[in-house]
Protein backbone atom coordinates (compact mmCIF):
# COMPACT_ATOMS: atom_id res chain seq x y z
CA UNK A 1 0.00 0.00 0.00
CA UNK A 2 1.33 3.03 -1.19
CA UNK A 3 -0.08 6.82 0.34
CA UNK A 4 0.73 10.17 -1.12
CA UNK A 5 -1.13 13.56 -1.33
CA UNK A 6 -4.75 12.64 -2.37
CA UNK A 7 -3.99 9.17 -3.95
CA UNK A 8 -4.07 5.68 -2.02
CA UNK A 9 -1.84 2.54 -3.99
CA UNK A 10 -3.14 -0.83 -3.13
CA UNK A 11 -1.54 -3.61 -5.02
CA UNK A 12 -2.41 -7.23 -5.08
CA UNK A 13 0.79 -9.92 -5.92
CA UNK A 14 -0.05 -13.69 -6.16
CA UNK A 15 2.89 -16.07 -6.94
CA UNK A 16 2.45 -19.87 -7.38
CA UNK A 17 4.67 -21.33 -4.84
CA UNK A 18 3.01 -24.78 -5.45
CA UNK A 19 3.76 -27.71 -7.58
CA UNK A 20 1.32 -27.52 -10.44
CA UNK A 21 -0.81 -24.21 -11.84
CA UNK A 22 -3.91 -23.00 -10.73
CA UNK A 23 -6.54 -20.97 -11.90
CA UNK A 24 -8.27 -18.24 -9.64
CA UNK A 25 -10.55 -15.11 -10.34
CA UNK A 26 -9.65 -11.77 -7.52
CA UNK A 27 -11.13 -8.72 -6.28
CA UNK A 28 -10.11 -5.67 -4.28
CA UNK A 29 -13.01 -4.92 -2.13
CA UNK A 30 -13.30 -1.58 -0.89
CA UNK A 31 -16.02 0.04 1.14
CA UNK A 32 -15.80 3.75 0.69
CA UNK A 33 -17.49 5.62 3.14
CA UNK A 34 -20.18 7.93 1.61
CA UNK A 35 -22.54 10.72 3.11
CA UNK A 36 -25.86 9.30 2.20
CA UNK A 37 -26.82 6.52 -0.38
CA UNK A 38 -28.85 8.05 -1.93
CA UNK A 39 -26.89 11.60 -3.01
CA UNK A 40 -23.94 9.51 -4.65
CA UNK A 41 -23.51 8.69 -8.59
CA UNK A 42 -21.11 6.86 -10.44
CA UNK A 43 -19.54 7.29 -13.71
CA UNK A 44 -17.84 5.86 -16.35
CA UNK A 45 -19.85 2.35 -16.65
CA UNK A 46 -22.19 3.89 -19.11
CA UNK A 47 -22.33 1.80 -22.19
CA UNK A 48 -20.81 -1.38 -20.33
CA UNK A 49 -22.68 -5.03 -19.77
CA UNK A 50 -23.16 -6.33 -16.30
CA UNK A 51 -24.49 -9.14 -14.33
CA UNK A 52 -27.27 -8.65 -11.52
CA UNK A 53 -28.80 -11.39 -9.64
CA UNK A 54 -28.17 -13.80 -12.57
CA UNK A 55 -29.36 -11.98 -15.11
CA UNK A 56 -27.81 -9.58 -17.74
CA UNK A 57 -27.94 -5.97 -18.72
CA UNK A 58 -26.61 -3.19 -19.95
CA UNK A 59 -26.21 0.52 -18.32
CA UNK A 60 -27.52 2.96 -20.26
CA UNK A 61 -27.72 5.90 -18.16
CA UNK A 62 -24.25 8.06 -17.67
CA UNK A 63 -24.74 8.23 -14.19
CA UNK A 64 -25.02 5.23 -11.93
CA UNK A 65 -27.54 6.29 -8.53
CA UNK A 66 -27.87 3.65 -5.85
CA UNK A 67 -31.70 2.97 -5.34
CA UNK A 68 -32.18 -0.12 -3.16
CA UNK A 69 -30.28 -3.23 -2.97
CA UNK A 70 -27.46 -3.13 -5.91
CA UNK A 71 -25.43 -6.10 -6.53
CA UNK A 72 -23.40 -5.75 -10.37
CA UNK A 73 -20.71 -7.25 -12.12
CA UNK A 74 -19.74 -5.07 -15.06
CA UNK A 75 -17.85 -6.72 -17.95
CA UNK A 76 -14.72 -5.35 -19.36
CA UNK A 77 -15.15 -2.39 -17.37
CA UNK A 78 -12.68 1.06 -18.64
CA UNK A 79 -10.48 3.42 -16.47
CA UNK A 80 -11.37 5.42 -14.27
CA UNK A 81 -15.09 4.98 -12.49
CA UNK A 82 -15.85 8.22 -10.52
CA UNK A 83 -17.79 8.55 -7.35
CA UNK A 84 -18.86 12.03 -6.44
CA UNK A 85 -20.42 12.62 -2.98
CA UNK A 86 -21.23 15.57 -1.65
CA UNK A 87 -18.13 16.60 -0.52
CA UNK A 88 -15.66 14.50 -2.37
CA UNK A 89 -14.88 13.27 -6.17
CA UNK A 90 -12.60 10.33 -6.21
CA UNK A 91 -11.61 8.55 -9.40
CA UNK A 92 -11.07 4.09 -8.71
CA UNK A 93 -9.08 3.06 -11.25
CA UNK A 94 -7.67 -0.64 -11.89
CA UNK A 95 -4.50 -1.11 -12.89
CA UNK A 96 -4.65 -4.42 -15.36
CA UNK A 97 -7.80 -5.33 -13.60
CA UNK A 98 -10.61 -6.75 -16.15
CA UNK A 99 -14.23 -5.99 -14.12
CA UNK A 100 -15.46 -4.10 -11.80
CA UNK A 101 -18.17 -4.80 -8.77
CA UNK A 102 -20.49 -2.26 -7.18
CA UNK A 103 -22.40 -3.34 -3.77
CA UNK A 104 -24.28 -1.62 -1.50
CA UNK A 105 -27.00 -4.39 0.82
CA UNK A 106 -30.04 -1.81 0.34
CA UNK A 107 -32.40 -0.99 3.43
CA UNK A 108 -33.66 -4.68 4.30
CA UNK A 109 -30.55 -6.72 3.65
CA UNK A 110 -28.47 -4.07 5.71
CA UNK A 111 -30.78 -4.77 8.68
CA UNK A 112 -30.38 -8.34 8.43
CA UNK A 113 -26.38 -8.00 8.48
CA UNK A 114 -25.14 -8.49 12.25
CA UNK A 115 -22.04 -6.44 11.87
CA UNK A 116 -24.22 -3.38 9.96
CA UNK A 117 -26.44 -0.62 11.69
CA UNK A 118 -29.86 -0.93 10.68
CA UNK A 119 -29.21 2.50 8.96
CA UNK A 120 -25.33 1.77 7.82
CA UNK A 121 -26.19 0.56 4.12
CA UNK A 122 -26.59 4.60 3.78
CA UNK A 123 -23.34 5.39 4.87
CA UNK A 124 -21.05 2.66 2.43
CA UNK A 125 -20.45 2.01 -0.81
CA UNK A 126 -18.51 -0.90 -2.45
CA UNK A 127 -16.22 -0.82 -5.47
CA UNK A 128 -14.41 -3.55 -6.55
CA UNK A 129 -11.75 -3.84 -9.18
CA UNK A 130 -11.62 -7.71 -10.36
CA UNK A 131 -11.25 -10.54 -12.14
CA UNK A 132 -13.82 -12.39 -12.77
CA UNK A 133 -15.08 -13.21 -16.50
CA UNK A 134 -11.78 -14.97 -16.80
CA UNK A 135 -9.94 -16.40 -14.04
CA UNK A 136 -6.32 -16.29 -14.40
CA UNK A 137 -4.17 -19.25 -14.79
CA UNK A 138 -0.90 -19.28 -12.69
CA UNK A 139 1.67 -21.41 -13.96
CA UNK A 140 4.06 -22.63 -11.70
CA UNK A 141 6.68 -19.99 -10.31
CA UNK A 142 4.37 -17.33 -12.03
CA UNK A 143 3.74 -14.35 -10.70
CA UNK A 144 0.36 -12.43 -11.05
CA UNK A 145 0.65 -8.34 -9.97
CA UNK A 146 -1.93 -5.59 -10.03
CA UNK A 147 -2.91 -2.69 -8.83
CA UNK A 148 -5.84 -0.02 -7.72
CA UNK A 149 -5.65 3.52 -7.58
CA UNK A 150 -7.40 5.55 -5.75
CA UNK A 151 -7.55 9.51 -6.55
CA UNK A 152 -9.39 11.85 -4.87
CA UNK A 153 -10.07 15.12 -6.98
CA UNK A 154 -10.61 18.51 -5.55
CA UNK A 155 -9.11 17.79 -2.48
CA UNK A 156 -7.63 20.59 -1.54
CA UNK A 157 -10.35 23.11 -2.53
CA UNK A 158 -13.38 21.54 0.12
CA UNK A 159 -15.39 24.82 0.74
CA UNK A 160 -13.89 26.01 4.00
CA UNK A 161 -17.63 25.83 6.14
CA UNK A 162 -16.99 22.36 5.71
CA UNK A 163 -13.87 21.92 7.40
CA UNK A 164 -14.55 23.84 10.15
CA UNK A 165 -17.84 22.31 10.99
CA UNK A 166 -15.76 18.98 10.79
CA UNK A 167 -12.62 20.53 12.26
CA UNK A 168 -12.94 18.13 15.29
CA UNK A 169 -13.74 14.82 13.33
CA UNK A 170 -10.49 12.66 13.66
CA UNK A 171 -11.75 11.14 9.72
CA UNK A 172 -11.91 14.27 7.71
CA UNK A 173 -8.73 15.05 6.00
CA UNK A 174 -7.63 19.08 5.86
CA UNK A 175 -5.76 20.29 3.12
CA UNK A 176 -2.01 19.40 3.32
CA UNK A 177 -2.49 15.81 5.17
CA UNK A 178 -1.32 12.94 3.02
CA UNK A 179 -4.14 10.09 3.64
CA UNK A 180 -7.44 9.05 1.55
CA UNK A 181 -8.42 6.59 4.19
CA UNK A 182 -10.72 8.60 5.61
CA UNK A 183 -12.97 7.71 2.56
CA UNK A 184 -12.23 3.66 3.56
CA UNK A 185 -14.97 1.93 5.85
CA UNK A 186 -14.79 -1.66 6.75
CA UNK A 187 -17.58 -3.41 8.11
CA UNK A 188 -16.25 -6.46 10.49
CA UNK A 189 -18.60 -8.70 9.01
CA UNK A 190 -16.53 -8.89 5.60
CA UNK A 191 -12.79 -9.72 7.76
CA UNK A 192 -12.15 -13.25 6.77
CA UNK A 193 -15.60 -14.97 5.64
CA UNK A 194 -14.91 -18.26 3.95
CA UNK A 195 -17.28 -18.91 1.05
CA UNK A 196 -18.42 -15.62 0.13
CA UNK A 197 -19.77 -14.44 -3.32
CA UNK A 198 -15.90 -14.37 -4.20
CA UNK A 199 -13.95 -16.03 -2.25
CA UNK A 200 -12.10 -15.45 1.22
CA UNK A 201 -11.79 -12.09 2.67
CA UNK A 202 -9.34 -10.73 5.41
CA UNK A 203 -8.19 -7.34 6.06
CA UNK A 204 -6.39 -5.63 8.75
CA UNK A 205 -6.93 -3.04 11.66
CA UNK A 206 -7.93 0.42 10.85
CA UNK A 207 -3.87 1.47 10.25
CA UNK A 208 -3.85 -0.75 7.35
CA UNK A 209 -6.65 0.13 5.42
CA UNK A 210 -6.56 -0.46 2.03
CA UNK A 211 -5.22 -3.99 2.22
CA UNK A 212 -8.90 -5.19 1.77
CA UNK A 213 -8.57 -8.28 -0.76
CA UNK A 214 -10.05 -11.69 -1.82
CA UNK A 215 -8.83 -14.53 -3.89
CA UNK A 216 -10.74 -17.33 -4.66
CA UNK A 217 -9.22 -20.86 -6.74
CA UNK A 218 -11.10 -21.94 -9.40
CA UNK A 219 -14.85 -20.59 -10.71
Amino acid sequence: VTVGGPQLVIELVVTNAGDRAFEFTAALHTYFRVSDIAAVTLTGLEGLAYEEFGEDYVQHNRELRIQGEVDRIYWDAPDPITLVDTTYRLEVAGEGFTDAVVWNPGPEKGAALADMSPEGYRNMLCIESAVIREPVNLALAATWRRARHLLERDWSTRPQAEWHKNRRDPNIRWPGSTTVSHLLTLPKRFRGRPGDRTGSCGYGPPEELGRSVCVSKGR
